[in-house]
């Protein structure tokens, strides 16, 4: 949590709004995030990819039981990709959007065998329910994103 007490720093080097100064770390005091639209076709493009690789998958296994299912997007790529939107969005914003889409009975082809999409406090009392896109769009906007601005300052 940012100490309101803080002098805040002149403007961020990256987008130029105002910041506050934490040990060399710097939240804007806008949030940025990922727009919607942006991250509704990022999972689709994920989803669509799965669904291409699956059926290609089938036809393996079709000609021959032993096949298995390998990715046709290499790993480092999918490797930077992910650390790119990782740093966008803030890691608390990342790893609640990769439990959605691979954990959950709402994310990726609505996994059954996956947990509810639910979110909850520390007693255990629900917070959120993030059953819809929507929904987990919404909570994703509470994340609190920090980004490192001036690593000279510590």
């Amino acid at each position: 949590m940012v100490n309101r007490n803080e002098t805040p720093a002149e403007t961020c080097s990256e987008c130029g709004e105002p910041t506050v100064s934490v040990k060399g770390w710097s939240k804007p005091e806008t949030k940025k995030m990922i727009k919607k639209e942006t991250l509704k076709k990022y999972i689709d493009g994920i989803q669509h990819q799965n669904d291409a690789e699956q059926k290609l998958f089938e036809a393996l296994k079709f000609i021959q039981p032993d096949n298995y299912n390998i990715s046709l997007v290499s790993e480092t790529y999918s490797m930077a990709m992910e650390a790119v939107l990782e740093e966008f969005m803030g890691a608390v914003a990342y790893d609640y959007l990769q439990w959605w889409m691979w954990e959950t009975n709402a994310g990726m082809n609505n996994n059954v065998s996956g947990v509810e999409p639910e979110v909850f406090d520390s007693d255990g009392k629900l917070l959120h329910t993030l059953d819809t896109f929507d929904k987990l769009y919404d909570y994703l906007l509470q994340c609190e994103p920090w980004f490192f601005f001036d690593q000279a300052d510590p």
